[in-house]
């Protein structure tokens, strides 16, 4: 296999862990938007002085944090999509061991070393079963571009 359809496969297998990671990072955004939302009615006694005409809870403020939601909820959308494409093209492979090894890697984001461990084989014998994983993933439907 060339050299860069190997990269172009990788990054594609890699998708689902990127939008989950994004998806992951939005709601953490949203939860400190609600403490932004939610923290401003609470007297804070730290012993400085504080400007009690002014609050941080604005409706500017909720409208930010409602929009981060539904950001939120679509990122999630997106990697459970990406994920089930991705699976199933992994499913596609003829072996267990490929199909097991890719999942491992790319849907559970496991380091080598774990995946090495959950298969019973050396780290050497693991990528080269990786490549040839890999090198039977079906490309031909344009999933993999």
């Amino acid at each position: 296999m060339e050299k860069e359809e190997k990269k172009r496969k990788i990054k594609w297998l890699w998708r689902y862990r990127n939008a989950l990671f994004e998806a992951e990072s939005l709601w953490r955004q949203a939860d400190e938007w609600k403490y932004r939302v939610i923290e401003p009615s609470c007297k804070v006694l730290d012993g400085m002085p504080r400007n009690t005409s002014v609050s941080n809870n604005t409706t500017r403020d909720i409208v930010k944090h409602m929009e981060i939601i539904e950001d939120a909820k679509k990122a999630t959308a997106d990697a459970k999509e990406i994920r089930t494409e991705v699976q199933h093209q992994i499913n596609l492979l003829d072996d267990g061991i490929l199909i097991k090894i890719l999942t491992l890697r790319y849907i559970e984001g496991m380091e080598w070393d774990d995946v090495r461990t959950s298969v019973g084989y050396s780290k050497p014998h693991t990528i080269y079963l990786h490549n040839e994983a890999l090198e039977k993933l079906n490309t031909s439907n344009n999933h993999c571009e």
